[in-house]
């Protein structure tokens, strides 16, 4: 990366911009001053008509939010957000070592946890998943809340290398 992308990229974050790309014009367009609340990537879902993604802030760690759509033209503030009622994973954990949204389509989503295991120190190339799915939606009060949740048995597996960086989330996608 040259030092001049870096300066642009650097200095985007640091004015907690929002932007969106045009996919058919190739074009971006500068929202506002402000961040949505997601961590990391997040999804449209059209049943819900909103944003979906992981919470950014600390504390709705564990938690995903949904964001209403920001006008296509600037926009002074953030748009209302929702936080989601179920914690799927605990931030704070020691074992906990990162987590990825994959949207699945019509309101089905899979959180992919990356866990140390129990037993790290015997196997220090030793890694750990837990997959859980479900389904989002509004509650008759409007709130955020997941459906038919299914969680899968965790997954362990030895990883080729020991120096993969830690503070990645895990890398998931739905085909």
């Amino acid at each position: 990366m040259s030092l001049k992308n870096w300066s642009v990229e650097h200095s985007i974050h640091q004015r907690n911009s929002t932007f969106t790309f045009d996919t058919e014009r190739l074009e971006w367009t500068h929202l506002g001053e402000w961040l949505l609340p997601f961590k990391g990537r997040a999804y449209y879902d059209r049943e819900l008509d909103a944003w979906v993604g992981l919470c950014l802030f600390e504390q709705g760690a564990g938690h995903l939010c949904c964001c209403d759509v920001p006008p296509a033209a600037g926009c002074l503030t953030m748009p209302a957000w929702k936080l989601g009622k179920d914690v799927f994973f605990d931030d704070d954990s020691d074992r906990h070592s990162g987590a990825t949204l994959v949207y699945m389509g019509d309101s089905s989503f899979c959180i992919v946890e990356r866990l140390v295991p129990r037993d790290f120190d015997s196997y220090p190339r030793s890694r750990a998943l837990s997959i859980t799915s479900f389904l989002l939606k509004y509650n008759k009060d409007g709130e955020l809340v997941t459906a038919h949740s299914r969680a899968y048995a965790s997954i362990s597996y030895k990883i080729a290398r020991q120096d993969l960086m830690p503070e990645l989330d895990p890398v998931a996608f739905w085909m």
